[in-house]
């Protein structure tokens, strides 16, 4: 059964599908870091498919909702929040080209450093887009959902070149939240506490690329971590909440409906 970190049960549509997922929490003595491991079969018990999917709810309007508080509202397997956001600028739209559900939301060129968009592709394959990508184009070949997180750092089991290496995103210690898909398509979401909380000290992102390999993870994506940092299984929370009473507001999140098809 799933449990958030007060030992609470968390009662929600994700007991009804405890066979389609499972939990882990861990702690890496060598980077001093508590970690969880969320698994999501992409293939459940009945035989029918789940995926991840982008979700916007404002648009390209500012953020709102924390994660949590977004997941309050619905009744998802799980939830997370998804892409970087103006948040320095006090804006708190979200960067990128933004994908919901097979329609464009945003367009919008990442300028300031070369952000490359997560994808999710209408068989539920995570992937990445170039910084320049045209959303239109992604829509024809099949992408359905798009974020523009930071960058990838596996890609077929191996070292991304793709790394954005700003001092916050490449070196320093900070709390992580990465999607992740092993090669038989089930889908990983790898949650790092951070900056002395919960007594862990975060990762860096060699540090946190060398835990997805020895999960032997296929692909790993980066999204915005730091104060953002949520991983919500039902309407619980399984992770320390950074900010505010139930989160920083977002604009984006990734969610699990338990189903193949969009729908909130």
């Amino acid at each position: 059964m799933f449990y958030n970190l007060a030992g609470d049960l968390i009662v929600s549509k994700a007991d009804a599908a405890l066979g389609d997922a499972h939990l882990d929490y861990e702690y890496d003595e060598a980077t001093n870091a508590n970690y969880t491991v969320l698994r999501i079969f992409q293939t459940k018990l009945d035989g029918s498919k789940q995926y991840p999917f982008v979700y916007v709810p404002n648009g390209t309007g500012a953020a709102v909702m924390s994660t949590l508080e977004m997941a309050e509202q619905h009744d998802f397997i799980a939830a997370i929040n998804a892409g970087t956001f103006y948040h320095a600028l006090g804006t708190d739209k979200p960067r990128g080209v933004t994908i919901q559900n097979g329609v464009l939301v945003q367009q919008g060129v990442v300028t300031e450093a070369p952000y490359y968009p997560l994808t999710i592709d209408n068989s539920g394959n995570l992937s990445y887009a170039a910084p320049d990508a045209n959303g239109n184009t992604l829509i024809s070949n099949g992408i359905v959902s798009a974020v523009c997180g930071w960058d990838p750092i596996i890609i077929d089991y191996a070292d991304s070149t793709e790394v954005i290496t700003d001092g916050y995103e490449d070196t320093s210690n900070a709390q992580r939240q990465i999607i992740g898909q092993w090669g038989n398509g089930d889908y990983c979401i790898l949650t790092c506490e951070g900056r002395d909380y919960d007594h862990s000290d975060g990762w860096t992102i060699a540090e946190a690329r060398t835990i997805c390999k020895k999960l032997g993870l296929k692909f790993a994506y980066n999204l915005d971590g730091g104060g953002s940092t949520e991983t919500v299984i039902g309407k619980k929370q399984i992770n320390t909440i950074y900010e505010n009473d139930k989160g920083r507001l977002v604009p984006t999140y990734i969610i699990f409906n338990g189903s193949d098809t969009f729908s909130v």
